[in-house]
């Protein structure tokens, strides 16, 4: 998924530790906080579930960005660094994209993934990356409120996937602050194979 003409190495698969404390971490983020979330969403099936897709995807790509960010040297350019960050882009665009398209029953739950799926551009600030993971929490949190206040004493599980997407963002700024307080850390003693 990576361009070849960077030469970075190839991501380590899962593995639960994958050799960093930071990639570790975000592992156990993942299995802590996004599985339920993505087991929630196929439950309730739909346009939820296919949203559930994109963000499974999206954060994937997030996950495979931060084994490169610490194995690698950061890329000597803005536009490969750039070329690295397309795979989490294209997952966010792809959940404003199903956002804008879907109208009905579940467009509050596509737009609460829309408004909170952009706090993966974390990796893009420098000195304090987690304040933006929070700035993104008040946006999806606008319309995730509609959902609980649509369900409640209806249906648990549309209040439960509603408070498990805000665990995500919730959960995303304590990994980054845990691990990138002052912005992405790049393995300076790696090479990019060049």
């Amino acid at each position: 998924p990576y361009p070849t003409l960077l030469r970075f190495p190839a991501p380590a698969e899962p593995s639960g530790g994958s050799g960093s404390p930071a990639l570790a971490d975000f592992e156990n983020f993942m299995a802590d906080h996004l599985t339920p979330f993505l087991e929630l969403s196929k439950k309730i099936g739909g346009d939820v579930s296919a949203v559930s897709e994109i963000v499974k995807k999206a954060f994937d790509a997030q996950r495979d960005f931060i084994a490169l960010v610490v194995r690698c040297k950061k890329p000597s350019s803005p536009t490969d660094f750039q070329k690295l960050l397309q795979p989490t882009s294209e997952q966010i665009n792809a959940a404003g994209a199903l956002n804008s398209k879907v109208r009905g029953e579940f467009s509050n739950h596509l737009q609460t993934v829309a408004a909170g799926l952009g706090a993966l551009g974390w990796v893009t600030i420098e000195k304090t990356p987690a304040p933006f993971v929070k700035e993104m929490l008040p946006s999806a949190q606008f319309y995730s409120n509609k959902i609980l206040v649509a369900y409640k004493n209806k249906d648990q599980q549309q209040i439960d996937w509603a408070k498990a997407f805000t665990t995500v963002l919730v959960e995303l700024e304590a990994y980054v602050k845990r691990n990138f307080l002052t912005g992405i850390t790049w393995n300076a003693k790696m090479h990019t194979g060049q």
